[in-house]
């Protein structure tokens, strides 16, 4: 706020001393001139010329606070939308894409913030011109003003029905400029997909009829906006010549000097162009308005997970209580009922889309359940903080990420201070057997894996245990880990798992050598919307056709 009131200010001194070298034209020209005044004459030009001196300083300083405001405003913005990101449950996620998010976050926070000064501060400013202008074009002729301002009501009153039109289109245009950024990210991440199934002539195509989409959007509203703008100038330059006309009559009759008309006629753009300008801004408001609702919606509207109080201090069992959760109106889990036990191994098993992930997911509250309530040692997992939870419980996700630093970053990366010492971290990497992998890359653990492409899906899931191993968690959860691996790979991830039996795994899995490792089995089967589940092991499920069906 400081900044801005120094801006503002630093404006009004502007507006202020741009009157300067309309008053001395005036008097050089009514006074100076005629008395043949050469000292007079003189003092008027270093006036002038010190005007616009400190006028250059004056907007010097104007613009470096406004680049740093706008840098400053454009940082928070971005970091204030990740931040709620990382705070919703993932099931708002679903509702936009990628490139939509990106879009969003870069465009149009940068958007909002460099139209921020135009739109906000910019607006107030001319207001204040015109009223200062005013109020000097009275003292200079109030004639000529009263005929001035009865041009300024026709240009308010022409933006008034265009604000409907312009928020319908420019809201077409952004969100058709969200979808070409998830198409281009598509497109860019399938480009293998693409060559080897020789279908670039076709996705060339296909981007193209999506850009001449949006290009068809933005010429259309491009077409209406000039339109706008080229009324509004035919107003604006027919105002200054009915005032030029009125002026040269009443210097004719006698009552107007030569002196006063230039400076009347300095003082109109003065006037007209800052009302020119506030017209206008309404057409820039009304797209601003669409990109504010953009950001915004996610900002506001999205409500973070409601956190408890408490830590997680000690693990036991963790039980679900007629556990329901709903995604939009499907219903992926319905009335589930189930303990995992403290320190033993738990596979859930079950067809696609029964919810076995979605379990997991409600487990650490990255999804929130619509009924029932899961405890862990007795204690609603909803009394306790979100951080003390995800740092107790580790996730390895069935597509393994891996972040573009070095191999140490990535393992180490779990941890709330982003360091272990090399020992914890070569031991985790020891029960994943990716040490040796790790010690053959060309920098060891401190190879950036974006200059290595050679890791395989296996050594890839095997870093990202290693991530969840060195956190120490109470709780390890892992989803379908041997999806896409080759045998050997699921071999050393069995082994890895074998070196955690004391642990609390939870392994959301359809492959029979886990479920035979594993000291218990849930089976999630469907009838309707309810989720039947069946507890049990490996050896005794095996009698259930359902349970065969699966592993077959």
């Amino acid at each position: 706020w400081v900044r801005l009131l120094i801006i503002f200010g630093l404006s009004v001194i502007t507006i202020i001393l741009g009157l300067v070298p309309v008053e001395v034209m005036k008097r050089l020209l009514d006074i100076a001139i005629p008395s043949k005044d050469i000292n007079m004459v003189a003092t008027m030009i270093v006036v002038v010329f010190v005007t616009h001196l400190i006028l250059l300083v004056v907007n010097y300083i104007q613009d470096l606070m406004i680049t740093r405001l706008n840098l400053n405003i454009t940082k928070k913005m971005q970091t204030d939308f990740f931040s709620k990101l990382l705070h919703v449950p993932f099931s708002y996620h679903s509702h936009y894409n990628q490139g939509q998010l990106m879009e969003r976050v870069i465009d149009d926070t940068e958007e909002i913030t460099g139209s921020a000064f135009d739109l906000v501060l910019s607006p107030i400013l001319d207001i204040v011109s015109v009223l200062i202008t005013i109020a000097y074009m009275f003292i200079v002729s109030s004639k000529l003003t009263l005929v001035a301002l009865a041009f300024v009501p026709v240009f308010i009153i022409m933006t008034i029905p265009v604000n409907r039109i312009i928020r319908k289109k420019y809201t077409a245009i952004k969100t058709k400029y969200g979808d070409i950024y998830n198409v281009i990210q598509e497109k860019l991440a399938g480009l293998k997909e693409s060559v080897t199934n020789n279908q670039g002539e076709y996705e060339k195509k296909d981007l193209d009829k999506q850009l001449q989409s949006y290009n068809d959007l933005q010429y259309d509203y491009e077409r209406f906006s000039i339109k706008l703008q080229s009324i509004m100038e035919i107003i604006g330059d027919f105002a200054p010549y009915t005032i030029l006309l009125y002026a040269t009559y009443l210097i004719i009759e006698g009552s107007f000097e030569v002196g006063t008309l230039l400076a009347f006629a300095m003082l109109m753009p003065r006037l007209f162009g800052p009302v020119q300008e506030l017209a206008g801004k309404e057409f820039e408001i009304q797209t601003l308005r669409v990109t504010a609702e953009r950001v915004f919606s996610i900002l506001h509207d999205a409500k973070p997970v409601k956190e408890g109080k408490d830590a997680l201090e000690q693990e036991g069992d963790i039980t679900f209580k007629d556990v329901s959760y709903r995604f939009d109106q499907t219903a992926v889990l319905s009335g589930v009922n189930l303990t995992i036990p403290k320190g033993k191994m738990t596979a859930i098993v079950g067809e696609s889309g029964v919810g076995k992930t979605t379990l997991l997911h409600l487990l650490l509250r990255t999804l929130e359940a619509k009924t029932g309530k899961i405890t862990i040692d007795g204690k609603d997992i909803s009394d306790l903080r979100t951080d003390s939870l995800r740092h107790n419980i580790a996730i390895v996700n069935q597509e393994p990420f891996l972040f573009s630093e070095t191999v140490l970053h990535n393992i180490v990366y779990g941890h709330p201070e982003l360091h272990r010492t090399m020992n914890d971290i070569k031991s985790a990497a020891d029960i994943t057997n990716i040490h040796k992998t790790i010690m053959g890359l060309p920098q060891g653990y401190n190879t950036k894996l974006d200059q290595v492409s050679r890791l395989s899906a296996g050594q890839k899931h095997r870093i990202t245990l290693a991530r969840a191993i060195v956190r120490e968690p109470k709780v390890l959860l892992l989803d379908d880990p041997t999806s896409g691996l080759d045998k050997e790979s699921v071999r050393h991830l069995i082994d890895a798992l074998e070196k955690l039996k004391k642990k609390t795994v939870v392994v959301v899995t359809n492959d029979i050598n886990i479920l035979q490792k594993a000291d218990k089995v849930v089976m999630l089967t469907k009838k309707g919307e309810k989720t039947i589940v069946t507890e049990g092991t490996h050896k005794g499920l095996i009698k259930n056709a359902k349970y065969r069906k699966l592993l077959s």
